[in-house]
């Protein structure tokens, strides 16, 4: 029953924006923020791809709406005029929408060459040591998991091998 409704809603609204008479937009504007801070709010911008959790995606203008878990990775956002922007991304979530919107909710990023391949270093030994010395199945064991992988995805976005 939800489902025919969830379906009857999107059938509607794809056929008002199909016959719509408004210009098709000139990019996708972002909405790009963290716990801490907005780094971009309505921006326009060429297009983004983010690390999702099953698989690498892009979103541009005009673009199917989507709702999309992130992985630890790589998030590019490529400016009109050919600037490229990448991040270390932890998570989070990148929702697009029908109106060329897009909005993308990460608990950290970070610059992609504001990573320091020592500190990389220092983490991942200190998670595997704390891995090797918790109890499997704990919520301990659970935090230097996820340690260990998201700092491995850090190297692999700097070109380094842990």
């Amino acid at each position: 029953m939800i489902a025919a409704r969830i379906l009857a809603r999107t059938a509607a609204r794809t056929s008002v924006r199909a016959l719509s008479e408004a210009a098709a937009p000139s990019g996708l504007s972002i909405k790009f923020v963290l716990p801490h801070k907005t780094v971009y709010e309505n921006v326009t911008v060429d297009s983004v791809i983010v690390p999702g959790a099953a698989g690498e995606f892009g979103l541009t203008a005009n673009h199917s709406p989507v709702l999309a878990e992130l992985k630890p990775g790589v998030m590019k956002i490529m400016h009109n005029g050919g600037d490229v922007e990448e991040y270390f991304v932890s998570g989070g979530f990148c929702i697009g929408h029908d109106d060329s919107t897009a909005d993308i909710t990460c608990p950290e990023a970070v610059k992609l060459d504001e990573l320091d391949e020592a500190a990389i270093r220092a983490t991942f030994a200190s998670a595997s040591a704390d891995l090797a010395n918790v109890a499997e199945g704990s919520a301990d064991a659970a935090d230097a998991k996820i340690a260990v992988e998201t700092t491995k995805a850090m190297a692999a976005a700097i070109g380094i091998t842990l």
